[in-house]
C-alpha cells in the first residue's frame, strides 16, 4: 500500500489455543482487509505464544511469520 494512500490500521490481537486456528483467523482477517484495500505487512506481523502452546511454524499464505 502506498504511504500516501491514507489507509492504515493499528495493531490487532487474535487469541486462540490452537496454532492452526490462529492461522485461519489471520488468513480470514487478511482477506477482509483486502476487500477494503488494506494488506498485512508480513515483515511486521509477528505472533507470540505462551508455555501452553507447543512450537509450530506459523504461516500466512505460505509465508512463515516471526515468533
Amino acid at each position: 500500500m502506498p504511504a500516501d494512500s491514507g489507509k492504515a490500521c493499528g495493531d490487532i490481537v487474535l487469541i486462540t489455543p490452537d496454532i492452526s486456528q490462529a492461522e485461519r483467523m489471520l488468513a480470514d482477517f487478511d482477506k477482509a482487509c483486502g476487500k477494503i484495500g488494506l494488506r498485512l505487512n508480513l515483515k511486521k506481523t509477528m505472533f507470540m505464544k505462551n508455555g501452553l502452546v507447543s512450537f509450530a511454524p506459523f504461516t500466512l499464505n505460505g509465508t512463515t511469520l516471526s515468533l
